[in-house]
């Protein structure tokens, strides 16, 4: 996630329909190597904010039930001088 994040988000400065590309493309790209790795009994759920940075704050929360020997989930964050992403992948094994 970070690899593919940082550099979209390195030099970039808000504007919406920067912020509406930047969803799509990092969400779709992501889901992309998700599938790549070919661990065909999973299912992935990719959820990525953009949004611009003032003085307020962003609180996220997900609940899930699942098998925690084979489901999980992982975020990431990285915020520039403008905009703040914030990405959750979740992968649950299909039984």
């Amino acid at each position: 996630m970070k690899k593919l994040i940082d550099p979209k988000m390195k030099d970039a400065a808000y504007d919406s329909d920067l912020a509406t590309t930047l969803v799509k493309t990092i969400s779709d790209e992501l889901r992309a190597q998700l599938v790549g790795l070919g661990l065909e009994r999973y299912k992935y759920g990719v959820s990525t904010i953009v949004s611009e940075r003032r003085d307020h704050g962003l609180h996220v929360a997900m609940r899930n039930f699942w098998d925690s020997s084979c489901d999980n989930t992982v975020s990431y964050e990285v915020s520039n001088e403008t905009m703040t992403c914030l990405c959750t992948i979740v992968a649950a094994y299909f039984y």
